[in-house]
């Protein structure tokens, strides 16, 4: 990607509200210009200013390519509070759930218990309640398939 693509792509985050003009820091002896680019990462309650630096060689030439110094760019802010994030995304992560409710969740450790109704696949018309371990992965909703006790797993009017 050219410098002109790696601005383009800070900008397309999600995360990224703005972008300021690069800076040209001193030059490698091979040519290679290491830069610094301020950028404001926002999320649903903040925002902050950072800088992102990366590596342009062969600037302004044909094969000219462009590198984020320290690997690709992430999330620094939690984006929302974790529950929120999970109703967010457990329909992508999971679509047949009809409903859940928490059975415990760790804000900080961004993970979590959950007990859904789904459809039963061995009965048209029933539901089941499925016990599933909740995590945020960098963003990605992963929900892992658990068992329930007893005394949690009692049924779809518990929910």
């Amino acid at each position: 990607m050219t410098k002109e693509e790696l601005l383009a792509d800070l900008l397309g985050r999600d995360f990224i509200r703005s972008i300021a003009t690069p800076k040209a820091q001193s030059i490698y002896e091979d040519g290679t210009i290491p830069y610094q680019v301020n950028v404001c990462e926002v999320s649903q309650k903040s925002a902050v200013y950072r800088n992102v630096s990366f590596y342009v060689m062969d600037e302004g030439l044909e094969g000219e390519a462009a590198y984020y110094m320290n690997g690709d760019v992430k999330r620094t802010l939690e984006n929302t509070e974790f529950k929120d994030f999970v109703h967010a995304n457990f329909k992508t992560a999971l679509p047949k759930v009809i409903d859940y409710s928490w059975v415990s969740f760790d804000n900080d450790k961004r993970s979590g218990i959950i007990k859904c109704v789904i459809p039963d696949e061995s009965t048209p018309g029933e539901n089941t309640v499925k016990g599933y371990l909740v995590a945020d992965n960098n963003g990605t909703l992963i929900m892992l398939p658990m068992s329930l006790s007893a005394d949690i797993a009692v049924g779809v009017n518990n929910i």
